[in-house]
């Protein structure tokens, strides 16, 4: 590609596209080199911005007659339902898992997540932590793929205790760039940010596609604004509304730059329009893993432009633009392979089996060499080939729609088979994705669409067959072998960010189209145009009601209030929507447990020596002497989420709980507990391990006070005398400066002696003396050690 020596008039528009698609990608860049920061990304945006413009000889004007006052009321439409996006911190879901990638991007730089917190644990306890935070542990490939820390988050190296988040970067990278900008909670703006560059993007498509005429871009633009799916995706943290925006920048300016060729022979010579073009697709295929889908289509644009057109520097530039596009894709291969690699190996070997017929990877080797000769083969057929085209064109075109059209009833049929298997025929034909499509488009849409795909059809414009047959595309991926949704509006999301909004692209052009007639067409569509912007009004003003994980930042912001990086919380039987952001979003040192016993008293006692405080955060209260009662916070969260055969409206809800939050009580631990160890003593009757007694163990020079509380003397054991079963071979008894305690209980390997008011009343504990029945190692044949113990020690605590 080249650049022209006359210079191109360069927009505000344009120059906030080449920065948005060079700030993007610097962002990745710095992440692969594990030193994002948001504020050098805006700079090495800006300075790669002003590089392209200084080479293209790019003339920047600020006036710019494509857009106007009706286009910035259809914006402020847009903003007023966009207000207040989601802020979603929760883990477990996608779009939770995107907002706490964005904050790790700005706490390290980098994708990779170096757990330091169980690196800092001995051995002993990093057993008991990965036992409560690590999913499972599979090794699958070492040093890429071991397991699973949290949904979402796979062990890459569990050895040196490495995790990596398992979705494409751009998004996040974006979210943490509002954040520098605009504040942490605020960083779910990028959404909207992109929402409205779609509107305005998909605007100009309209614009150009109709010739330059306004009108089937504001319909286009008004149908977004106001699309139930559209503002819901505009505000929930999935990736969806940033492909939307760069892959309509990515086919507007490939539009624009045909169109400017076509109109003008030297402007065919210029690619800069290819060059945001690419950038966009870039971005695009950096942002999710589904870009693969937009491979075949561009595949098919290079046939046809290797046969069909002769002009020499269109032809040209069209090539290497292509060839650009897969390059990009490659690209995000790469880095979905090597910074993402469970999660991007899963999804391409799971979809290539998926219609493999032979082996996945040798059919994918055939298919990739067929595709490479393919377009060299169809060069020395070329006249024969546009032959054939003049002659079977409209054939193909209507063959085309007819196939999209019958997508529907296919579609139907399958959920009707399944509905009656199930004895369920009404949800499953409700919850298919012919009917959640057509929901979304309204059923005034939906006519239009059709009568749209009819018109499209007969047109002989490069531009409409490519619009069918990225439709045909799109219907087929998505809607065809899609199925069914089960719920909304999360699961809508896969028939959104292409089927939905190209759709109603169509749906404006066409619309334009009608309301310029002069006889009935023009009030008949008008009519309909009214009764699709009243139904999907009325469906997206339900989201006004609510917010979608409303409340849930502050219960645990709340929570974060009281613990620093010093300190230490130990979340017990809460989710990981829950876990996820203590960790990733307020950075917490966090230590989970399913279950917690503070019975274990080294455990404890090593917490408490390493951590200013420790937390314990519960979903009902804690009944024990040593926590103190910090917060009781009222946690809610705000769902929008619906079974799939209602658009929601009066289904908005909140789920509630009550989190209890306390604190070890560190005065009262120490001095209501005592923890003797066997080795810290003078010790009589004992081993040199200091371990094992020989029956009468004694533990002198304790100098203990008692404590009024002091209930149990409880004798930690490991467990390993063969008569530990049989409490009457044991003989187990225990003495408090010669004083007999009752034995009480077992529990697990350790027991328990009642302390009794008359040892309450000594004033001081001055030895512990241990009775036990012996054994011989050798006599059980455990090993040839002959010498009589009695029973093991780990130590005593007193409680």
């Amino acid at each position: 590609m080249q650049s022209q020596s006359s210079s191109t008039n360069f927009g505000p528009f344009e120059l906030l596209t080449l920065f948005v698609v060079n700030t993007g990608l610097a962002g990745v860049f710095l992440l692969t080199l594990n030193h994002f920061d948001s504020l050098y990304s805006l700079l090495i945006g800006a300075f790669l911005t002003a590089i392209v413009m200084k080479f293209f000889k790019c003339k920047f004007t600020l006036k710019d007659e494509r857009f106007d006052i009706f286009l910035l009321i259809i914006l402020l439409i847009a903003a007023f339902f966009l207000a207040k996006p989601y802020l979603y911190v929760m883990g477990g879901q996608d779009e939770g898992l995107y907002v706490n990638m964005s904050t790790t991007y700005e706490a390290t730089g980098s994708t990779f997540i170096k757990d330091y917190f169980r690196e800092s644990l001995p051995e002993n306890y990093k057993i008991i932590y990965d036992e409560n935070n690590i999913l499972n542990r599979v090794d699958i490939k070492a040093g890429e793929f071991e397991g699973s820390h949290l949904p979402g988050i796979y062990v890459r190296n569990f050895a040196n205790s490495e995790y990596v988040y398992q979705f494409y970067p751009t998004h996040p990278v974006w979210m943490a760039i509002f954040a520098k900008i605009f504040g942490s909670d605020n960083r779910v703006y990028s959404l909207v940010f992109f929402a409205l560059l779609s509107i305005v993007t998909f605007f100009l498509i309209a614009y150009e596609f109709s010739n330059r005429k306004k009108l089937p871009g504001y319909l286009v633009a008004l149908f977004l604004a106001i699309n139930p799916l559209f503002i819901f995706f505009g505000k929930f943290p999935v990736s969806e509304m940033v492909s939307v925006a760069f892959s309509s920048l990515g086919f507007y300016y490939l539009l624009k730059y045909y169109k400017t060729a076509q109109e003008d022979s030297e402007s065919a010579k210029n690619p800069l329009y290819l060059l945001f073009s690419s950038l966009a697709f870039l971005n695009l295929f950096l942002n999710h893993i589904s870009g693969f889908l937009y491979i075949p289509f561009f595949y098919l644009l290079l046939l046809m432009t290797v046969v069909f057109i002769n002009e020499k520097n269109l032809k040209k530039n069209l090539i290497i633009y292509y060839l650009s596009i897969f390059t990009a894709y490659l690209l995000s291969l790469w880095y979905g392979l090597h910074y993402s690699w469970p999660y991007s190996y899963d999804i391409y070997r799971l979809e290539l089996q998926r219609f493999a017929i032979i082996d996945w990877k040798l059919q994918l080797t055939i298919m990739v060499t067929l595709m490479t000769a393919l377009p060299f083969v169809l060069s020395r057929f070329k006249s024969k080939i546009v032959e054939l085209k003049n002659r079977f064109q409209p054939h193909a075109l209507s063959i085309m729609v007819l196939l999209i059209i019958l997508m529907i009833p296919r579609n139907l049929y399958i959920l009707y088979q399944q509905g009656i298997a199930e004895n369920n025929l009404f949800y499953y034909l409700i919850t298919s994705t012919s009917y959640i499509t057509m929901l979304y488009l309204t059923p005034f849409g939906a006519l239009l669409f059709l009568l749209g795909l009819n018109k499209l059809r007969k047109s002989k414009d490069a531009a409409g067959f490519a619009l069918l047959a990225f439709l045909l595309l799109v219907w087929a991926m998505k809607v065809h072998f899609g199925v069914r949704i089960n719920y909304q509006f999360y699961a809508s999301r896969y028939l959104f960010n292409e089927v939905v909004v190209y759709s109603l692209l169509l749906i404006g052009i066409y619309g334009g189209y009608l309301l310029e007639k002069t006889n009935y067409k023009k009030y008949l569509a008008a009519l309909f145009i009214a009764g699709m912007s009243l139904y999907s009004v009325y469906y997206t003003a339900y989201q006004l009601q609510g917010q979608e994980a409303d409340g849930a930042n502050q219960a645990l912001s709340q929570v974060a209030a009281h613990v620093n990086e010093k300190d230490l919380l130990l979340p017990t039987s809460l989710g990981h929507e829950i876990l996820t952001p203590l960790r990733y979003y307020y950075s917490l040192p966090v230590f989970a447990f399913n279950r917690l016993s503070l019975d274990d008293a080294a455990f404890v006692e090593y917490l408490m020596d390493t951590y200013n405080d420790v937390f314990i955060l519960a979903p009902e209260p804690l009944y024990n002497t040593n926590l103190e009662i910090i917060d009781i916070i009222a946690y809610k969260e705000g769902i929008f989420e619906h079974p799939a055969h209602k658009i929601p409206t009066e289904f908005f809800y909140h789920n509630t709980l009550n989190l209890y939050l306390y604190r070890i009580n560190r005065y009262d631990y120490f001095t209501k507990n005592k923890i003797i160890r066997p080795k810290n003593y003078p010790l009589t009757n004992f081993y040199n391990d200091s371990y094992w007694t020989d029956g009468n163990g004694l533990i002198g020079g304790l100098n203990l006070k008692m404590h009024p509380d002091n209930t149990y003397l409880i004798l930690k054991t490991g467990g390993h005398n063969p008569l530990r079963g049989d409490l009457e071979s044991l003989g187990l008894q225990i003495f408090i400066n010669d004083i007999e305690l009752k034995f009480s209980k077992k529990e697990g390997e350790d027991y328990y002696f009642e302390v009794n008011p008359k040892i309450k009343e000594l004033k001081e504990i001055n030895e512990i003396r241990i009775k036990s029945s012996t054994f011989k190692p050798k006599d059980f044949g455990i090993n040839d050690d002959e010498r009589p113990l009695g029973i093991d020690v780990n130590y005593i605590m007193i409680k």
